[in-house]
């Protein structure tokens, strides 16, 4: 059991399984020809192929000679009020150098405010509409006839003045020739704002599904496309078992396999070596998962460290006699860890991890001892309530 060394990226050349996406967004970039704009999210989880969409969205407006300005929030590092707007707004000038809006009316301020020491003027007190229309009569005074596509990504990590913004280019978008395109995870503010902006008309959104085991298959095909070999079921198989869905899994488990010579390219096609550790985890995939863990205080990491010694699935009611926890307080450690997106509740009162990679992380992140330490509690408690057998008792067995 361990977490994968750090391996090159391995893309897939086309993307599949959203061919709906990529009209919906082609629709939007349509628009701006015909002087309308708008504005629309893409949400989904991490690895679900947010980002993979947006750079399509990117490429085709490049193709058309429509203005892109592009900016991102993000969980790192000293917070910096407006990252994203300030970020796109800078993307889009580069991509202009030779362009002059010294003399643009009503530019200014808005400019020196949002990027000081870029811009001359005296900045004033930034507000959502100060910044909104500034970026509105940007695009209006350079874009012209092409149009404009703003993309702002990762709004989940983005404060609430750059929401607040947000909101404005919504509200407006649609009498300019501009396309807002947002992605976020399912969570937060963020996710809020996107369902009050689609229920008052002011955007749309798409939540992005996980790939289906024959999309998969098409993927991991593309994937290793170069060298024209047919690929196995097993191939298949591991991948769309591991990956569960998500693009961004499958081109990182490829890489990793590749990478360790334990995918060899055979006369009968891509197939799988002897030497193949079945619970490796992509240290990017695991990185996400420490990030969600590290947002839990002590004892709530306790829970759910007891809860994947269980195993995927779980029974909730099993947790507090094997952590020494309080009903109400296994209850609230659950409801965090719901929030946070790493379990999610089923019927019955049980509750899933939402990826085997996920148990997979946090079980690599325990030393060997402490396991067993955990699993021998665990299954003792559980032997000796035999009307109400964990079916993952010998899952919980194994790590003993």
């Amino acid at each position: 059991m361990g977490l994968c060394a750090d391996v090159p990226r391995m893309l897939c050349p086309t993307v599949v399984g959203r061919a709906e996406e990529l009209y919906w967004l082609s629709a939007g970039l349509d628009a701006l020809h015909d002087g309308r704009g708008g504005c629309i999210f893409l949400v989904g989880e991490p690895g679900i192929g947010k980002s993979r969409l947006a750079d399509e969205a990117i490429a085709e407006a490049g193709r058309r000679d429509i203005w892109v300005l592009s900016g991102r929030a993000s969980a790192t590092g000293r917070a910096v009020p407006y990252q994203s707007l300030s970020g796109a707004v800078l993307s889009g000038l580069r991509s202009r150098p030779r362009l002059d809006i010294s003399q643009t009316p009503g530019l200014q301020a808005g400019l020196a405010t949002l990027l000081p020491g870029f811009f001359e003027g005296p900045a004033v007190e930034p507000s959502p509409v100060l910044l909104g229309e500034t970026v509105l009569r940007l695009v209006s005074a350079v874009a012209g006839r092409d149009g404009a596509l703003v993309v702002l990504e990762d709004l989940h990590w983005a404060c609430g003045d750059t929401l607040a913004v947000t909101e404005y280019l919504a509200d407006n978008a649609a009498t300019e020739r501009l396309l807002v395109l947002g992605t976020l995870r399912p969570e937060g503010a963020a996710l809020d704002l996107v369902d009050a902006l689609d229920r008052r008309g002011s955007a749309s959104s798409r939540t992005l599904e996980p790939l289906s085991r024959a999309e998969t298959g098409e993927m991991v095909a593309a994937c290793l496309a170069e060298q024209e070999r047919p690929v196995s079921a097993a191939v298949t198989g591991l991948i769309d078992a591991r990956a569960e869905g998500l693009p961004f899994l499958v081109e990182e488990l490829l890489a990793g396999l590749t990478t360790r010579g334990s995918l060899v390219a055979s006369e009968a096609g891509w197939e799988l070596s002897s030497d193949i550790d079945p619970v490796d985890v992509p240290l990017s995939f695991a990185q996400t998962v420490r990030e969600r863990m590290g947002q839990l205080p002590e004892d709530e990491r306790h829970v759910l460290e007891h809860a994947a010694i269980l195993g995927r699935d779980f029974d909730w009611s099993h947790l507090p006699s094997i952590t020494l926890e309080s009903e109400s307080d296994v209850l609230d450690a659950l409801a965090r860890a719901v929030d946070l997106q790493l379990v999610e509740e089923l019927a019955g009162g049980r509750f899933s991890f939402r990826h085997a990679l996920t148990v997979d992380t946090i079980l690599a992140e325990m030393l060997g001892p402490e396991r067993v330490r955990l699993a021998a509690r665990a299954l003792d408690k559980l032997v000796r309530d035999p009307e109400r057998v964990e079916p993952g008792l010998l899952e919980v067995a194994a790590h003993l």
